[in-house]
């Protein structure tokens, strides 16, 4: 099964890690440029860390996204 942008929530619920691949290729680089905003350019290393803990919380928490309220990319960040 292809994952894209109309599905990625109900797979993500069925716990396919593809859901969460297709998250991180889709998002990863947005995500990463808002990290390393927060923390300054001269942290890379915990940049990268607290990416892997976001992508983390996804997995985990995925289930307290309300489309009502907020786009998925801006729930995201």
């Amino acid at each position: 099964m292809t994952i894209n942008e109309d599905n990625v929530l109900t797979e993500l619920k069925k716990r396919n890690t593809k859901a969460l691949e297709y998250i991180i290729n889709t998002y990863s680089n947005l995500v990463f440029k808002v990290v390393i905003n927060v923390l300054g350019n001269d942290n890379y290393e915990s940049a990268k860390e607290c990416l892997n803990d976001i992508y983390l919380l996804v997995w985990d928490k995925h289930q307290f996204y309300d489309p009502q309220k907020a786009s998925f990319k801006n729930w995201l960040l």
